[in-house]
This record gives structure tokens, C-alpha cells and sequence, in this order.
């Protein structure tokens, strides 16, 4: 730099300090100092930002183009009797029920009276099964009885599910649980 450039910065600086005194001074150091420490903080993840926000562009424009050309093996069969050939048969209700009642012994869990009833649709194929069952216990033992029965059998699926703390014992719950049952019914075996 030339010396009279070094000169003239040196008296701006004086008539600065002369003007804003040395705590107006370090309060703008300060400043300074906030601004320059935010932009460093600040750079690097803007530059994470726009990589992820190219990211999630790129992945959208992949599943957009993986919906429109549908796999072979995800397109709905043409001959649905093979889809319910995977349930087993309705005759099974009562092995069912045995093993809900087996699970929830398991798990300490005292099954009440519970309500079931069979509803049949698809024109005679497919036999729903709903079953309704008041449950008592731990929120870990609710939980777990209901992960294993889910488990265990693949043609049940969870229908509703209410959940309310007793007021005398603050850990025990009262669970409302609704499964129901899918089984192919017995007019359809070949």
C-alpha cells in the first residue's frame, strides 16, 4: 500500500475514535467481530443446505419416474384367487383365537369377555373375522402382546385401539384393542 494511503486510513481511524470514543470503539469490534463469526458459522452449512435441497430434488425426481413405471410383481394380479389362496382357511378361527388368548397369557394379561363376529365380503371369498377385546395391564404389556399377535399372524390387522389410564392405579391400563381376521373361506378351496 502507498504511504499516503496508509495515512489517510490512519486519520479516518483517529477521527472514528475521536467521534465515537473507545467504548463506541469495542462496540463496534464487537459487531464486527458477531458479523464476520456468523458468516463463518453460517457458510458451511448453507453450503450442506443447498447439497441436501439437491438431494431431495434428485430423489423426487427418481421416485416420480420408479411410480410411473410400476414393477411386474407390484401390478395387481389379474387372477385374484391366488392373492386369497394365501389365507388360510376360515375353519382356522378357533386356532386363532387360541393363540391371542395364549399370547395374552404370555404377557400376563387377563383377557375379559370380548366380542366377535364374522363378516363375509368379496362375493363369499374372503371371511373377515372381528374380534374386540378389553384389555387390563402395563403399557409394556399391551404393547408386546399386541407386537406378537401382529407378528405371529400375518392375516390379522389392527382395526382400533383405545387406550385409557385408570385413575386408582397410575401404571394399568384399559385397552379397548379391534383386530380382525382374514381368512379365505371354505367355498373357495379348489
Amino acid at each position: 500500500m502507498e504511504p499516503t494511503l496508509i495515512k489517510k486510513l490512519a486519520f479516518y481511524l483517529r477521527t472514528i475514535q475521536y467521534r465515537m470514543g473507545r467504548l463506541g470503539l469495542w462496540g463496534m469490534l464487537l459487531i464486527l467481530t458477531a458479523i464476520i463469526t456468523y458468516f463463518r458459522l453460517n457458510l458451511p452449512q448453507l453450503d450442506q443446505l443447498v447439497e441436501a435441497k439437491a438431494a431431495l430434488l434428485k430423489a423426487k425426481q427418481t421416485s416420480q419416474l420408479a411410480s410411473t413405471s410400476t414393477p411386474k410383481e407390484l401390478q395387481p394380479s389379474a387372477d385374484i384367487t391366488q392373492f386369497i389362496e394365501q389365507f388360510p382357511l376360515s375353519d382356522n378361527k378357533e386356532d386363532t383365537l387360541k393363540a391371542i388368548i395364549t399370547i395374552a397369557k404370555k404377557n400376563n394379561l387377563p383377557l375379559d369377555t370380548g366380542t366377535y363376529h364374522t363378516v363375509t365380503k368379496e362375493a363369499g371369498q374372503v371371511v373377515m373375522y372381528e374380534i374386540n377385546l378389553p384389555l387390563r395391564g402395563t403399557y409394556p404389556q399391551i404393547k408386546q402382546w399386541l407386537a406378537q399377535t401382529l407378528s405371529s399372524m400375518p392375516n390379522m390387522a389392527l382395526t382400533t385401539l383405545q387406550l385409557k389410564q385408570t385413575t386408582n392405579e397410575s401404571n394399568v391400563i384399559e385397552a379397548e384393542v379391534g383386530l380382525t381376521a382374514y381368512f379365505r373361506s371354505e367355498t373357495n378351496v379348489r
